[in-house]
């Protein structure tokens, strides 16, 4: 065999909305890394925006990453020097953010490791539609030098291509997080009357639901429900502090709040749960996995395209008593048959795609991948 025979072999970079305080990012990591390395890949670099913790820089360098935070350039500079880049999983494209995290830094990123001669790809993120010309012209100009985007859903795409991404390029498949290994099916109490509530706080993006948590927290322990409260997102100015406030209301004597300090710990409240409500994507889908019926709180455009796509049951925001308990008592006796065949065609997807942009990478003449094997 030539040199020019063999499999080019670069190690991968991981880019995304990562750090530790957030469940469903850390669910896209650790199911990405999986999926990159069952095609013998070698993810050996994450790159974070804020240095993590202790308790995240283990359960990293337990996944064999070694994270490089901006805090240290020079490494991060070797980093998309020496791999091909991988901006997985979270919402990567959207108005919020001014030009600092997320579309500003994952353009830079983009477009020095494309400089340095990476095959950089975009994979299983989400996208909102962008109104900002700054914001179109970086995703245009620095986003589109990306070999590929994999997007969550078909909403996700129409903002990517919108904001000028090539089409060509682009290719609906799932949330990263649908392949998750090794889920353990939760099982179900004698009463069937266990609930994980998942509240959030961010009043930029859902508005304030304070007052459609304490409601349903306190209709499911009048009820007789057992009620676990957890935050999602571990950050006090987000979920953290909003079970601080709800425990302030509600009292701490029959609900238990909890704050994760990792995706293992979280997903064990999962396991024993018989239904869970959430106004986020990402707890509704680790639910789905779980065994477990989720309920959904519809006010942001990811949630609603979720419930449209897998017919979820749902409740309003301005949802009476009567109303929470019948959602509740749908949702334990309800099954999740009808939502399988989907994800398994979402899985088949991010796999299929995951194999071209293996191909890419590995070979020694570099060709932007024909997506439309995938679909």
């Amino acid at each position: 065999m030539t040199d020019r025979d063999q499999p080019r072999h670069r190690p991968l970079a991981i880019w995304g909305a990562y750090g530790g305080m957030n469940i469903g990012d850390e669910a896209i990591l650790v199911a990405l890394v999986s999926l990159l390395r069952r095609r013998d890949l070698d993810p050996r670099s994450l790159i974070v925006q804020n240095e993590p913790d202790k308790e995240a820089n283990r359960v990293y360098r337990r996944l064999g990453l070694q994270p490089i935070s901006f805090r240290h350039p020079l490494r991060l500079f070797s980093a998309l020097r020496h791999s091909d880049l991988v901006c997985g999983g979270g919402q990567l494209i959207d108005d919020r953010g001014g030009l600092g995290f997320p579309v500003g830094y994952t353009a830079v990123l983009t477009l020095i490791n494309r400089m340095f001669g990476g095959r950089p790809i975009i994979f299983g993120i989400g996208a909102e539609p962008v109104l900002r010309r700054t914001t179109k012209w970086l995703v245009r100009t620095m986003y589109g030098r990306a070999h590929m985007a994999m997007v969550r859903d078909t909403p996700s795409e129409r903002a990517l291509t919108e904001a000028g991404f090539p089409a060509e390029k682009t290719a609906v498949g799932g949330d990263i997080a649908l392949t998750l290994d090794d889920i353990e099916s939760g099982t179900s109490s004698n009463d069937g009357q266990r609930l994980l509530l998942i509240p959030n706080r961010d009043t930029q993006r859902v508005g304030d639901l304070a007052a459609t948590f304490d409601v349903i927290a306190a209709t499911a322990r009048q009820e007789g429900w057992q009620v676990t409260v957890m935050a999602h997102d571990r950050r006090n100015d987000y979920d953290a502090g909003e079970l601080a406030r709800m425990a302030e209301v509600l009292g701490t004597d029959d609900i238990e709040y909890v704050v994760p300090a990792t995706l293992d710990a979280g997903l064990a409240h999962y396991r024993n749960a018989d239904v869970v409500v959430s106004a986020r994507m990402h707890p509704l889908l680790l639910s789905i996995l779980h065994g477990v019926t989720p309920v959904a709180i519809p006010v942001v455009d990811k949630v609603r395209t979720l419930v449209a796509d897998l017919s979820i049951l749902s409740l309003q925001p301005s949802s009476g008593a009567s109303n929470i308990t019948a959602a509740l008592a749908a949702a334990r006796d309800g099954s999740l048959d009808h939502i399988e065949p989907i994800l398994d065609a979402r899985c088949t997807a991010i796999e299929k795609q995951l194999d071209l942009a293996a191909k890419m990478w590995t070979a020694e003449e570099c060709r932007t991948p024909d997506l439309s094997e995938a679909k």
